[in-house]
């Protein structure tokens, strides 16, 4: 008999998750309550852990043709002087909706496909239950408890594309404030901000619920308050304030950034948890769609050579870790990023390692 496995969250980790179990041996659905929001325009970073599951699902040869490699860049100050040079960088670059179209292609036509609200996942007709519904996940809430709320971060973030290359490559750590600018595919710009906001924020509260979806953020204030703050000043940094003035609001993602809380598991019951349900973590690393993809292989070779139960055990033991250590690792370097009082000695230490260590 198939081993039934319920799917809750169908972005890259669950797509990923569903291309690699065997549809000889598992009977899977996948459920997804929004999907036209998995197109939404981005850039991924894909560091080589991520290309080896790529190519283990058979997408990997496809997924170079649409990859950029920038191979060289620098961490800059505000203004833009490079305070760190970097070259011959391991991560690669590709379109979130290419690599949604990429893994949608290689899910076997056996998966079942439910586009609804799931709003109580442990209920559902499955053996396993997989919760690669972000942040704010309803199989954590349901499966693991309230307690497991996300976190609102002070920051809010800014993306988009725009066509053409980039004069040059770089994140910019400002003053309170951050911004990269990188050579994107398809011959265009990926560019992100981040600075403090109370844009998306509820009146009066840290976010209203932070189990839903947090309230929409205006694009067009939050671009224009993004030009306030990167731009205005001839000391800020021109290739930032060139993607902000070229951007338009139909063509930015603008969010609050969440956290997932520290997890102390990953399986409760039938219930496990892969990618963003297990460990939001602010965008720092560039390791968000990488962690999701290898989590899903990991489960996915667990399932393949062992029984339910141990194969939980294992792939908690193996995942576990680096969904603890990430996310403080990440906020940590954010805060160092987006620090005020530390500024100028950040800047001063940075650059001093930048003449003392090749790039």
């Amino acid at each position: 008999m198939k081993t039934r496995v319920a799917i809750v969250g169908g972005s890259i980790a669950g797509l990923t998750l569903a291309a690699l179990l065997d549809p000889d041996r598992f009977d899977v659905t996948l459920h997804e309550e929004r999907p036209e929001r998995r197109e939404a325009g981005s850039a991924l970073g894909l560091w080589p852990a991520a290309w080896r599951v790529l190519d283990a699902v058979g997408a990997g040869d496809r997924a170079r043709a649409f990859a950029a490699e920038p191979t060289s860049g620098a961490l800059r100050d505000g203004t833009g002087r490079p305070l760190i040079a970097a070259r011959d960088l391991p991560m690669t670059l590709v379109l979130r909706p290419d690599l949604i179209d990429l893994l949608e292609a290689v899910v076997p036509d056996s998966v079942r496909r439910v586009d609804e609200r799931v709003d109580d996942p442990v209920d559902l007709p499955a053996d396993l239950v997989v919760g690669a519904d972000g942040v704010r996940s309803a199989v954590r809430r349901s499966a693991f408890g309230e307690h497991l709320r996300p976190r609102l971060t002070p920051w809010l973030a800014l993306r988009g594309i725009l066509p053409g290359p980039p004069p040059e490559n770089g994140e910019y750590w400002g003053r309170g404030d951050l911004a990269g600018v990188v050579e994107a595919p398809r011959d265009s710009t990926y560019w992100f901000t981040t600075h403090v906001s109370t844009l998306g924020s509820l009146p009066g509260s840290a976010g209203g619920d932070p189990w839903r979806r947090s309230v929409e953020v205006d694009v067009g204030e939050a671009l224009a308050e993004a030009r306030r703050v990167f731009g205005g000043r001839p000391d800020r940094a021109a290739a930032v304030q060139d993607v902000l003035a070229r951007a338009t609001p139909e063509s930015v993602l603008a969010q609050r950034i969440y956290e997932t809380p520290r997890m102390h598991r990953l399986v409760h019951g039938r219930a496990v948890l892969i990618g963003d349900s297990a460990h939001a973590m602010t965008p720092n690393l560039g390791r968000g769609a990488c962690e999701a993809m290898i989590d899903a292989h990991v489960l996915a070779g667990e399932l393949s050579r062992r029984p339910l139960t141990s194969a939980l055990a294992r792939y908690e033991a193996r995942r576990l870790p680096p969904a603890r250590v990430l996310p403080p690792v990440s906020r940590a370097l954010m805060r160092l990023a987006l620090s005020e009082a530390l500024q100028p000695t950040r800047d001063r230490a940075l650059a001093g390692v930048g003449r003392l260590v090749p790039a």
